[in-house]
């Protein structure tokens, strides 16, 4: 199951060279750091019967990408969705229960408590059968395992850049748990710097990354940096500055970027490069972790806030 993902390059100022990591095309379904992610499961329950658990709220990719693994490999999945209002036909969860997930909405606060309690503290809470061979994995895929899968994005990247690549090079990625981060951090050691771009202004900082590198056995000294955005957007938030940002980008170079995740990075990254953020001859490669599928909550959030509408406006004006 050892895929590799390419490396393009992309238009960037004069003085700099930037790729695109092209995780987004690794795998259909299970796209980008979640198929990263998963690697260590599906090796593990493909040829049992474990019944994979996990948690994810109502346009969440993990949760996207655990039901079209279970689909695709053979193994039963029980998604955790949290809130009790949540629409479970909305695309993302249409497609889950397609798949064959069993998905189960619970309150925000019983959410909170289930996602760190333990396996058998959530077989008891929901009564499953105690004969079942169940595993929990945690929200977003954040295991230490995962972090070990996710340093391998940084291997093939090492190999795929041209031997006069430059001479400082950066690499960039979105983060959501951070665990997709550690494990870019833990691959590229001290051969480069790691630019982390947080999709919400909580819950990534130096030390949650140091203790997540900890917990993954890695404790030599890295170099990172939490870089963070401009726009100070909530997660899963969208205003008609990035969405025009998605939208021109994808002209430019033909690449779609996810609503949460690579948008903010990109949009961050450029005006990092118009900012001299870089020194000279700088190789600054971005992650592309997949996340498409986002668009189909995005895009009702869109309508509903007349963000394309205002879009279009300005750019006829």
């Amino acid at each position: 199951m050892d895929i590799e993902s390419p490396l393009q390059e992309i238009p960037a100022p004069e003085g700099y060279r930037l790729f695109l990591k092209r995780d987004d095309l690794l795998h259909a379904e299970i796209q980008g750091n979640k198929w990263r992610k998963m690697r260590p499961v599906l090796d593990r329950v493909s040829k049992t019967n474990t019944t994979i658990i996990s948690f994810g709220g109502a346009f969440s990719n993990h949760i996207h990408a655990l039901a079209s693994a279970g689909k695709t490999f053979q193994f039963p999945t029980i998604g955790i969705i949290r809130g009790m209002g949540t629409d479970l036909s909305n695309p993302t969860l249409s497609h889950a229960t397609g798949c064959g997930m069993r998905l189960l909405r619970v309150s925000k606060s019983d959410y909170e408590q289930l996602k760190k309690a333990s396996l058998q503290d959530v077989i008891s809470h929901f009564g499953f059968s105690e004969k079942g061979i169940y595993e929990l994995l945690p929200e977003g895929g954040d295991t230490s395992e995962a972090v070990e899968s996710c340093s391998k994005i940084t291997e093939e990247i090492l190999q795929q850049l041209p031997a006069d690549y430059g001479n400082k090079l950066f690499i960039c990625v979105p983060a959501g748990t951070g665990c997709t981060a550690a494990g870019i951090i833990s691959g590229l050691r001290m051969n480069g710097k790691t630019l982390i771009f947080p999709a919400a202004p909580y819950g990534i900082d130096e030390q949650v990354m140091s203790e997540k590198l900890e917990r993954a056995g890695y404790t030599q000294e890295f170099d990172f940096q939490i870089i963070t955005s401009d726009l100070r957007l909530k997660f899963a938030e969208m205003t008609p500055e990035l969405f025009s940002f998605c939208e021109s980008f994808r002209q430019r170079t033909q690449i779609q970027l996810d609503p949460i995740y690579t948008s903010k990075m990109m949009h961050q990254l450029y005006l990092l490069i118009s900012q001299q953020f870089f020194p000279p001859d700088s190789c600054i490669v971005a992650l592309h972790t997949g996340g498409i599928q986002g668009w189909n909550g995005m895009n009702t959030k869109i309508e509903r806030q007349n963000i394309k509408a205002t879009h279009e406006k300005t750019n006829t004006n």
